[in-house]
């Protein structure tokens, strides 16, 4: 890689310093906004509105009026109450999930009453703000409300009753059906690190269940398969990257889990082998602007709509429905680095080991199935393309948490999952870097 000169040099280090700021400020001022808005609907207007976040009550009104127009109930029931309550642990870095009880005048005489719902919303601090304005967590209510979700095989993404975002505040809201009795996908495997308290019933099994999920996420990226509208949506994750734009975005981004992993580095010796320690070394020194645009560039390198964080804890399954929640981190990219993040999450080495090729296959023949040219993208390709994205996006993941205050016991599942899964694929010496969450730091 050439030196840039001196003053290039310098000038980036301003702008990323100026971007720091401005997600800063503008974190300051929306909180600051959210005060007046929060007085203004609590005092001077206490008609039917939408909720915010870090309400403490929703307008029972206005999920009446919200609730009918989505045919939920019919057009003569009323919302008596709905009550607020936290649901169980479940707390992310920038949002949280509450849910919502309900209770009606009486029972809808077509319908079905829905008795709860899931409210999904960033925590009211700055904090949270500064986190989601940097890592762009709203465009999972943006995503919701796209005709993007419209494309997509019925029931995989949850009922949507209402959401919001705002990019720049640093703030969004999703109001959703309640899936709180669905199995979690990753229970389907025995949960590997944490051990499943009870049996599932009825009983799944793992293979059946993967092929399906392979399938599933083959429509997605068949539908979008480099569908140039796609770059319209300018908040998917990776949409300016791939049009080279947000080049310091991208470079804060790679600087900031650069020193994460120094710091992990530092810290869980004796979790981390000297193989993984040489691999994550290895592709940090070679990540750059410049490599990622070449590779973007490359007329052969497919790119398509992406869930973005495509582990099984992000799946549940209900009856025969596969639904994939949490699209916080939807965007443009290589489609087989869902597949590969999620047999590295959760998958045991032995399963991806014996069935990996079986599943690929599966995979891109439904791509074919879908409509994409074998011609264009032969299952070849498709099989380097997994053998490699998954443990590109896991190595920023890697980096980033080994900052977190997360047992050593995880820690250490994953590095043994990393490992297991690159030594059955290649067994590079190094990967380049591209997809990275966008933590500013």
């Amino acid at each position: 890689r050439q030196v840039e000169p001196e003053r290039v040099v310098q000038q980036n280090m301003l702008s990323k310093q100026a971007l720091r700021l401005q997600i800063r400020l503008f974190a300051f001022i929306a909180e600051t906004l959210s005060v007046f808005r929060s007085f203004y609907y609590s005092y001077l207007n206490r008609g039917a509105h939408p909720p915010f976040p870090g309400d403490l009550q929703i307008s029972t009104a206005w999920l009446t009026t919200t609730l009918r127009s989505k045919s939920l109930i019919d057009q003569d029931v009323t919302v008596l109450t709905a009550t607020l309550k936290p649901l169980g642990a479940v707390s992310g870095l920038v949002g949280y999930l509450q849910k919502v009880e309900l209770t009606y005048d009486k029972p809808s005489a077509t319908l079905n009453n829905p008795p709860s719902l899931v409210l999904k919303t960033t925590h009211p601090r700055l904090s949270s703000r500064i986190m989601s304005i940097s890592t762009g967590a709203g465009r999972e209510a943006l995503f919701y409300n796209s005709p993007l979700t419209l494309s997509l095989p019925r029931g995989l993404v949850p009922q949507i009753v209402y959401s919001y975002a705002s990019q720049w505040r640093g703030e969004y809201l999703v109001l959703m059906e309640d899936l709180s009795t669905a199995t979690p996908f990753n229970l389907v495997f025995g949960n590997q690190c944490w051990g499943v308290k009870e049996p599932i019933n009825p009983a799944r099994d793992p293979l059946v269940e993967l092929e399906r999920a392979f399938e599933s996420s083959a429509k997605i990226h068949a539908a979008f398969w480099k569908d140039q509208s796609l770059l319209k949506h300018k908040w998917l994750k990776a949409c300016g990257w791939q049009c080279g734009e947000d080049r310091v975005l991208w470079e804060c981004s790679v600087d900031h889990s650069r020193n994460a992993w120094e710091y992990g580095k530092s810290n869980f010796k004796s979790i981390l082998s000297p193989k993984i320690i040489s691999i994550m070394d290895e592709s940090f020194k070679r990540a750059s602007w410049e490599e990622l645009q070449k590779h973007l560039k490359d007329p052969s390198v497919p790119w398509t709509l992406c869930h973005g964080d495509f582990h099984p804890g992000n799946c549940l399954v209900d009856g025969e429905r596969l639904i994939m929640v949490d699209w916080s981190e939807v965007g443009i990219w290589e489609p087989t680095a869902d597949l590969g993040q999620t047999m590295i999450s959760d998958v045991k080495p032995e399963i991806f080991k014996a069935h990996g090729k079986e599943l690929v296959t599966k995979y891109w023949n439904q791509l074919v199935r879908s409509g994409v040219d074998p011609s264009e993208y032969p299952f070849e390709r498709c099989w380097q393309d997994y053998c490699r994205a998954g443990v590109e996006r896991w190595i920023w993941f890697l980096s980033i948490l080994v900052t977190f205050p997360v047992p050593e016991v995880w820690l250490k599942y994953l590095h043994d999952q990393m490992i297991a899964f690159i030594e059955a694929h290649g067994d590079r010496p190094f990967y380049q870097i591209k997809p990275v969450g966008t933590l500013i730091g």
